[in-house]
């Protein structure tokens, strides 16, 4: 028995790449794949840290792996990339012409140059 971020973060991913394909709608499908990293899932636990910004390994049976590897943090980000982009494109769709204005979390955002002055 267990759980780990890459399997709910391959869901979202093959259930975005089956819209892209067929027109299907899954977003359904894919808010609860999502939200096992929030909590719906059998034990109740947040995978995903809020303070850390990092992502538990997963579940066992009665257990949370308290671990936070880079895999499972890869998983949850790559996982929340396609959400935000999925939820972009359906509010862009939704209202043509009308473009929102989106700042990614730090960990999203495009890593900045940091320019040193000459002393």
């Amino acid at each position: 028995f267990g759980e780990q971020p890459i399997q709910a973060a391959s869901t979202i991913l093959a259930l975005e790449r089956f819209h892209e394909v067929f027109g299907a709608d899954h977003r359904e499908r894919m808010d609860a794949a999502f939200a096992w990293f929030l909590g719906r899932n059998h034990l109740h636990q947040t995978i995903y840290d809020r303070v850390t910004g990092g992502c538990k390994d997963g579940l066992e049976q009665f257990n949370v792996s308290l671990n936070q590897g880079a895999e499972s943090t890869v998983c949850y980000l790559m996982a929340r990339a396609t959400m935000e982009r999925t939820r972009s494109t359906t509010a862009q769709r939704a209202l043509p012409g009308m473009q929102r204005e989106r700042k990614l979390p730090a960990l999203l955002a495009p890593n900045r140059t940091i320019r040193q002055s000459a002393a």
